[in-house]
């Protein structure tokens, strides 16, 4: 048995304190001005590099000796020759590999929106010229639809956040009993199968969806520590979570907002996990937040032109299962 370590007990206790379980974003255009890196790029942080440059290239404190080592200039213009050439070569390499990275976001981003085309397409066509075969959207079509989103969104997001541990899944809101909850309609493959057996619906009044509705379902819910979000009432912990605690470490959580009916509405809810702690940040925010609306967009429009009965509960969320 390991000894307590009250070294690390204060280590963890400061960085909750900086960090909070769960934050709620809106806007991550001042992303880059956070960290380390964000300091230096900004005004203060450009001038203070400035002044550091130019005191220690120009000023020789009092405690240097007055014979300084001679160096000779061939070996001089060597070096400096070295260093510039070593730090191109690595600034090629960094552009290549973000060129290669941004060619690749764009190329999954465009293969998002085609295959939210093909699938509208085919789906409308099995509607409206197979002799009125369906009458209303099958279950297992939106579902098929929905997994091909997710799909999609994942290579995304693995893309932007370097995390090969991305998976995506979406809750849609359904009636139960004449109460509104979200159901998990589509997760990707990453995740274990048989969470389809033990999922469960959360109210409309509980949990994440609770949260989203009290800032009016907008912005992004960044969840570091799923643990303490409970403690603090701002999480549901579902049978899945308790059985498969390290596929889900960390999340960031959007509202899917689109036509519910007769006005918009919180139609589902997009989730974006990673098993990685570090993952997620501010800078993820606005791509989190396109997405949601991407894939709310395209929902919305399938099921609307997929049901032929419409049914609409008292809020005003369509009934889709």
């Amino acid at each position: 048995m390991r000894p307590h370590s009250y070294a690390l007990d204060v280590y963890i206790n400061m960085r909750k304190a900086l960090q909070p379980p769960v934050e709620h974003i809106t806007d991550g255009r001042e992303a880059w001005k956070l960290g380390f890196t964000g300091f230096f790029v900004r005004s203060r942080g450009i001038v203070s590099s400035l002044v550091f440059i130019f005191l220690t290239a120009t000023g020789a404190p009092w405690w240097f000796t007055t014979q300084l080592i001679q160096i000779d200039l061939i070996y001089s213009i060597v070096y400096f020759l070295f260093i510039l050439g070593f730090s191109t070569g690595l600034g090629f390499l960094y552009l290549r590999d973000r060129s290669i990275r941004s060619l690749q976001i764009k190329y999954y981003l465009h293969r998002l929106a085609h295959s939210i085309r093909d699938e509208q397409t085919k789906i409308i066509d099995k509607l409206n010229h197979h002799d009125n075969k369906f009458e209303r959207l099958p279950k297992n079509e939106l579902e098929l639809y929905l997994k091909e989103i997710c799909e999609n969104l994942k290579q995304y997001f693995i893309l932007l956040t370097n995390d090969r541990h991305i998976d995506v899944a979406i809750r849609l809101a359904v009636l139960k009993d004449k109460n509104i909850v979200y159901k998990t309609y589509a997760r990707t493959k990453g995740l274990n199968p048989n969470r389809e057996k033990t999922s469960e619906v959360i109210s409309i009044n509980e949990g994440v969806p609770k949260i989203l509705r009290n800032y009016d379902a907008q912005g992004v819910l960044i969840y570091h520590d799923f643990i303490e979000a409970e403690k603090l009432g701002l999480y549901k912990t579902t049978k899945n979570d308790r059985k498969y605690p390290s596929e889900v470490v960390t999340a960031m959580i959007a509202p899917m907002n689109a036509w519910g009916g007769k006005k918009q509405d919180m139609i589902g809810i997009l989730f974006i996990t990673s098993k990685n702690r570090k993952t997620f940040s501010i800078k993820h925010v606005d791509s989190v937040a396109f997405a949601a609306d991407v894939a709310a967009n395209a929902i919305s429009n399938i099921i609307c032109l997929g049901f032929r009965k419409e049914t609409v509960n008292q809020n005003n969320i369509k009934k889709i299962s």
